[in-house]
This record gives C-alpha cells, structure tokens and sequence, in this order.
C-alpha cells in the first residue's frame, strides 16, 4: 500500500501530452489512489488541465506563469537562449509544499507509473528509508554523474523524477529556490555555458547533504571540473543517490520506449569507460605540464591515483 506516499506531477499537462494517453496514465493513476492509497497532486498553470480530470481524486494547484528566463551563452548578439529554471522551480516547489505525506515521488506528466514495479520500488524505498535518511531515488537514464557522464558535468541531480522524505525534499527545492535567485545573474548572464537546471538541484543537494562550500556555488558553471567536487560526487553516488532505470521503477517516457534499448547500451558502455575518465582526470594536467618520457609519466600518474583515492575512500 502507498498510504505515505504523495506523487506530485508539476508543469505542463495538455502542452505536453495528446489527450488519448492523458487519460490513459491518469486513470491508472486513479486505480493507484483508490485501490493503493497513493495521493496525487498535479501543480500546472491555468488553462493546462482538461475539463474532465477527476477533482475528487487529485488534488488540483494552478499557478500563473512566472515567465521563461533569458540567458547568454556567448557575446552579444550571438547566443542567446531561453530556459524553463522559474517555472520549474515554482510549480514543483508549490506542489511539494502541499504534501503532507511522510514520503513524495516528484515527477512529470509524461513520466508516470504504468505497472507494479512502481508500487514494488515504493515499498522497497520505504522499507530502506530508515537506513538511509537522506537518500534521493533518481532515474538512471536520465543521470549524468561520475559514472554516467558524457559531458563531465557535475553535481547533477535529475528533476525529472525524484523519491525522498518529504522534508529533505522540501529542503532541496526550496535550497535551490533561494540560490537561484541569490545566483541568478551571475550563473546566466556572466558565464559563457550557463548551468542546468539538473546542476542548480544538484547544488542545493550538495550544500545541504554534502558541505560543499558557498565560495564554490557562487562561481560554479556547467563545466566547472574540480578534486573537491569530483570526490563529493563519489561520495554521493556511494551514499545518497539511488539508480532506477525506467524498467525497474515501472515508469512510462513516451520520448524514450523506443530508445531504451539504445539508452541503456549506452549507459553500460560509459560506465565501462569510469576508469578511463578517472584517469584523465586526475593526468591530463601533468601531462601537458610536464616534458617527461612515458614511464615516469605513467608511475606520477598512478601513484597520484591511489593518493587521491585512498583520500575518498
């Protein structure tokens, strides 16, 4: 039963997704409210909900839009570009702060439960909650970490879906609410490759779980690569993110059923190639620095491997 959880669907609804599979996943997720007990909440603008969604069933909360934010990611004129951070931000902080559950599953309206492992996975988290206070469940496709990284990007956690205390999820949101607008100018105006809204969660998660440091916050960017962060995130994906892919959690993408063989061929593939990144990593300066032949170069190198991962471990 799923009486402790609340799953809250934030953003657009009819924008998103053609009416026929509205109504499909929203009456499964009636079934899921009236035979399982789960509490639904659906934060959206105006106007973005169908005149025959059952009220009695979900809970409704319609906001104004709080408009797109503008950026640059290169010199005037060139570069510009628009992004959705606000508005994500707002409604989904707006639906958390409604739940009165001791656990929420924050998601999307095209990414919604669509069979058991979804009721499977609630009771397993909840069952391990208590071992692992602070945990946050997150997609597995949808993770760019350490081991799942293509871009090196860092301090990223998914807001496509999420699992967590409610309370620490309050938390997180409403963290990144505050350095967002604390931030804002400098993240998206000043910086050439302005940070994701995956990066911004992600940096509210690790100030509050992890320690990471204010001085490092204000002047974080896309592609900020650094010792200290590189060990938060080993720490993190050792203790404090949970990996489901969407097969395992009982989930629906409409983007993505068709690639996810694809998906996950990749995903495999990149975590094959961890040590590899590792290893450029912690080399690639000293081999530009230094003019040395082959074998010294590979023992500093190794030997500053097992240094900096005896330092994590």
């Amino acid at each position: 039963m799923l009486q402790n959880f609340t799953l809250v669907i934030s953003g657009p609804i009819k924008s998103r997704l053609a009416e026929d599979k509205l109504k499909i996943r929203l009456n499964y997720l009636q079934n899921l409210s009236i035979n399982h007990g789960l509490k639904v909440i659906i934060s959206t603008y105006k106007n973005e909900l169908p005149a025959w969604v059952n009220k009695k069933i979900f809970k409704l909360i319609t906001s104004d839009d709080p408009g797109i934010d503008d950026y640059r990611s290169g010199p005037w004129p060139m570069g510009q570009g628009q992004r959705n951070t606000s508005r994500m931000l707002y409604l989904t902080s707006n639906g958390i702060n409604s739940v009165n559950t001791y656990f929420t599953i924050k998601s999307r309206i095209e990414l919604l439960p669509n069979n058991a492992k979804f009721i499977e996975m609630c009771k397993y988290y909840e069952l391990t909650a208590s071992n692992y206070p602070n945990q946050i469940l997150v997609i597995k496709e949808n993770y760019l970490g350490v081991c799942n990284q293509e871009k090196s990007l860092l301090c990223w956690i998914p807001d496509t879906f999420q699992i967590m205390e409610t309370e620490n999820l309050k938390a997180v949101w409403s963290t990144a609410e505050e350095l967002w607008v604390k931030y804002k100018a400098k993240w998206h105006y000043r910086r050439k490759f302005p940070l994701t809204n995956e990066q911004i969660l992600g940096l509210s998660f690790y100030k509050r779980y992890l320690n990471l440091p204010e001085n490092i916050i204000k002047n974080f960017y896309r592609f900020k690569y650094s010792r200290l962060i590189f060990k938060l995130n080993l720490i993190a994906e050792s203790g404090y993110i949970r990996l489901y892919c969407f097969e395992e959690a009982g989930l629906t993408d409409s983007r993505l059923l068709k690639n996810r063989s694809v998906i996950l061929e990749n995903y495999n593939r990149k975590l094959n190639r961890f040590k590899k990144n590792r290893f450029n990593f912690f080399c690639r300066r000293i081999y530009v620095k230094h003019s040395i032949n082959k074998k010294i170069l590979l023992r500093v190198i190794l030997n500053k491997i097992r240094y900096e991962f005896k330092k994590v471990n």
